[in-house]
């Protein structure tokens, strides 16, 4: 079993949180002028990737979360190389360090309804914000162990990663020493 269903206003590391309301900023914003700075919103599932023990201390004002939704809906707007579902074998075994796979919020849910979560978007969210949506919600969905931690791996991997301007050299074939003769 991958989820465990939960309803309150408890945000923890692995919370599925539908329909959250989040800005969609501008390309450029004008910073130097009187008027108000407008925005158009987007609603957004999100899973929260912030430490349970971080959010549980209530000494941070923010929350971290990342877009989470199903493979289907993915692979609409993915890069050709995802589009075809086989290709998905790939996210499942770690190739694609910036998405996750997750089983599907629904036990015994066909493939495409399995959940894809995107690395590569961190919105930080007000944590009253998130607590207040979380609790009018009703019923939704939080990572169970040993998912949740093997999610929090991945994320750590993501962002630990170190790009070396140059790597080790392969290495080749040596040529074969004849044995000294005696």
């Amino acid at each position: 079993m991958w989820w465990q269903t939960l309803n309150g206003s408890e945000i923890a590391q692995g919370d599925v949180i539908r329909g959250l309301i989040i800005p969609s900023w501008p390309d450029t914003i004008e910073i130097n002028s009187d008027e108000p700075i407008e925005a158009d919103v987007d609603e957004v599932d999100v899973i929260v990737v912030s430490q349970s023990c971080d959010l549980r201390k209530n000494d941070c004002q923010f929350a971290a979360v990342c877009p989470i939704t199903t493979v289907e809906e993915y692979r609409q707007t993915a890069p050709p190389e995802l589009r075809n579902i086989k290709a998905w074998n790939g996210v499942r075994s770690g190739k694609w360090e910036s998405l996750h796979l997750l089983e599907g919020l629904n036990e015994g849910c066909p493939q495409g309804q399995r959940m894809v979560v995107d690395f590569r978007v961190v919105l930080s969210i007000p944590i009253g914000y998130l607590k207040k949506h979380a609790q009018e919600m009703g019923d939704r969905q939080r990572l169970l162990p040993p998912f949740l931690e093997h999610f929090s791996q991945a994320f750590a991997r993501f962002f630990m990663r170190v790009g070396l301007p140059s790597g080790i050299p392969e290495f080749k074939a040596e040529p074969a020493v004849s044995a000294p003769s005696g």
